[in-house]
């Protein structure tokens, strides 16, 4: 009786072991940025302190899209860079919209932490693009 449940239970505890080793590594991997924003946000938990902290992630996050953006212009054919640039431009004015819908929402709700929740938002629109941008100059550079 008790092996069979052992045998039950095993691949359930492989893979919350594969599970946990995988999220120690992440752990290990992870970014600068959000190294430091994390750590920013531990040595000033205030709301202000919080909305600083996305802010100056933020601000790092399109330092890094930048110069990504600037690496791919001499790693793409002309007709890629063109489909790019448009594409740049694109995202710009979709996350622009974007930061616009999160003022308008922010707007209507009461507390404090929605401030945060917006400055959060507003530094992942950017994050993710940087990603994005940064993933598809390592497959170019491959």
């Amino acid at each position: 009786m008790m092996i069979s449940i052992f045998r039950k239970f095993l691949p359930c505890l492989l893979i919350g072991s594969v599970l946990f080793s995988a999220s120690a590594q992440d752990q290990d991997m992870q970014d600068p940025i959000d190294a430091a924003w994390e750590k920013a946000i531990d040595a000033d938990p205030s709301t202000a302190g919080m909305v600083e902290a996305c802010a100056s992630a933020t601000a790092q996050w399109d330092t890094r899209m930048n110069s990504a953006y600037g690496k791919l212009k001499s790693a793409m054919d002309p007709d890629e860079w063109k489909q790019l640039v448009v594409s740049q431009k694109a995202w710009l004015a979709y996350r622009d919209a974007q930061i616009s819908s999160i003022g308008a929402r922010r707007s209507r709700m009461d507390g404090t932490m929605w401030s945060v929740d917006a400055a959060e938002q507003v530094m992942d629109l950017t994050k993710n693009r940087t990603q994005f941008l940064e993933r598809t100059l390592q497959l170019i550079n491959e």
